[in-house]
């Protein structure tokens, strides 16, 4: 994963990578929204509490390819 791929936004398409992304940051290392929106070019930090959400939602849920990669990176830790 490239970081430009992490950076990079368009408005109404996923990315998955992104999103677990803000995600890693919130759960280990305790960040802010606000700092995590400056990280990823992110102008309101409500877009980073809904990508965390969504990604949340979708490994609750039981997405297995989500879930995969999930235990993947946790994997690395």
């Amino acid at each position: 994963m490239r970081r430009e791929d992490l950076i990079k936004t368009a408005r109404g398409k996923r990315n998955e990578a992104r999103g677990m992304a803000m995600m890693i940051c919130r759960k280990k290392s305790g960040m802010k929204l606000e700092e995590i929106a400056l990280i990823f070019g992110v102008q309101k930090y409500s877009a980073v509490s809904s990508a965390i959400r969504r990604m949340t939602k979708e490994i609750d849920a039981g997405g297995e390819a989500m879930t995969r990669n999930l235990d993947c990176i946790r994997s690395r830790d």
